[in-house]
């Protein structure tokens, strides 16, 4: 490649000092992706594959024991449902809402905080597909993309209810993992799942 090629994608870091709008975030991340597979000469095509798991209630398991002693203080009500291999995901709800947790070894991390309050959608955000998509590369879990559907905000009397989907991101580490945001379409949310830099918003430990 020319360093006239190349110089673009070297200048995006600069180009985007400063902002912390989730569009922004976005985009810049679409980008950034395109931009590394293109600095190392090859297409811009991702190597990771996506793995679809079912969270829907029926595919999966009541949680027992300590696991369900540890939810119940929480006052919330959780199933168990399928993951990689190494991994493992919770549909956790409490009255109105519902969200993700996922676990690796004897560590627990839950989307609570970022779902419910610090990014939420819109009102009573709730898990909103049947199924979620794990982004893999050989055989290893990178991330997990879940559909959350919300109630919109009234701001009139007159306004009518409406449904808000977003797609939620979580890049998967055995140290922690971290959310990396909403998206709005699946093309994005795989983006951001795909970005080589890392998310900063670390999932709390239960």
């Amino acid at each position: 490649m020319s360093r006239r090629a190349i110089a673009p994608c070297g200048a995006l870091s600069f180009a985007f000092s400063g902002s912390t709008r989730p569009a922004a975030v976005v985009a810049f991340a679409v980008l950034l992706s395109a931009c590394a597979a293109s600095d190392a000469g090859m297409p811009a095509k991702s190597d990771i594959e996506p793995v679809y798991t079912s969270i829907r209630e029926g595919d999966c398991r009541s949680v027992s024991g300590a696991s369900m002693a540890s939810f119940e203080k929480r006052g919330v009500t959780a199933k168990e449902c399928r993951a990689p291999e190494g991994w493992r995901v919770y549909a956790v709800s409490s009255p109105e809402r519902s969200w993700l947790e996922v676990g690796h070894d004897d560590r627990l991390w839950s989307s609570e905080q970022q779902i419910v309050y610090d990014a939420a959608a819109g009102n009573f955000p709730n898990l909103g597909a049947d199924r979620i998509e794990w982004r893999v590369r050989s055989g290893v879990p990178q991330a997990v993309i879940f559909r959350i559907s919300a109630e919109a905000e009234l701001k009139s009397a007159r306004d009518r209810p409406r449904t808000i989907t977003r797609l939620a991101v979580v890049k998967l580490s055995p140290q922690g993992p971290r959310f990396c945001g909403m998206a709005a379409s699946n093309a994005e949310a795989r983006a951001l799942a795909d970005a080589p830099t890392p998310c900063e918003t670390a999932l709390p430990s239960r």
